[in-house]
């Protein structure tokens, strides 16, 4: 994975989807109309955080990886 599809993984993760306005800063497109409560979206949101940050510490050790063994045969 390029340094520019990092930068674009980066910004979709960044994303939020709403479906309209939220004053409060709320993503009603998230669980909207699913019957579920606060407690359980934010308990969704954590693990989704949790997600994202493995998913952003396995892309750094893929990057290193390849960057070894480009070295590695370069020589």
């Amino acid at each position: 994975m390029g340094k520019a599809d990092k930068n674009q993984a980066k910004l979709q993760f960044g994303r939020r989807k709403s479906s309209g306005p939220a004053s409060d800063g709320a993503e009603p497109g998230l669980t909207g109309g699913s019957g579920m409560s606060s407690g359980e979206e934010q308990d969704l949101r954590k693990i989704l955080v949790v997600i994202q940050h493995s998913l952003t510490q396995i892309d750094g050790k893929i990057d290193s990886f390849f960057y070894r063994m480009d070295r590695m045969t370069e020589h």
